[in-house]
């Protein structure tokens, strides 16, 4: 009988030891919970970085910064001065590197 007993509280241990670690609220989700939300926050502060640097880009343009302009306006479209020579550098042909 004390045998029978002891088989059983080992297995509903192992049992309830299971249930901590991979359960629904087990260790196992947790720790993954955890890295997520490092990795969310990382990707937050990413974001928000890249917004506070359009933000000022922005207010840049609406006082008309005439530096920020002429480089927006030669990366982005390419534009030119007069008597500026451009060069486009091609990428090599297939089959040549």
């Amino acid at each position: 009988m004390a045998r029978k007993l002891r088989k059983f509280l080992l297995l509903f241990l192992a049992f309830i030891c299971i249930y901590l670690i991979f359960g629904e609220h087990g260790l196992w989700r947790m720790w993954r919970l955890k890295r997520k939300e490092r990795e969310l926050r990382r990707e937050v502060a990413e974001i928000e970085a890249r917004r506070k640097l359009l933000e000022e880009e922005r207010k840049r343009l609406e006082e008309g910064d005439p530096e920020l302009i002429e480089k927006l306006a030669r990366e982005r479209y390419g534009m030119v001065k007069p008597g500026e020579k451009v060069y486009i550098i091609l990428p090599p042909p297939e089959g040549r590197k």
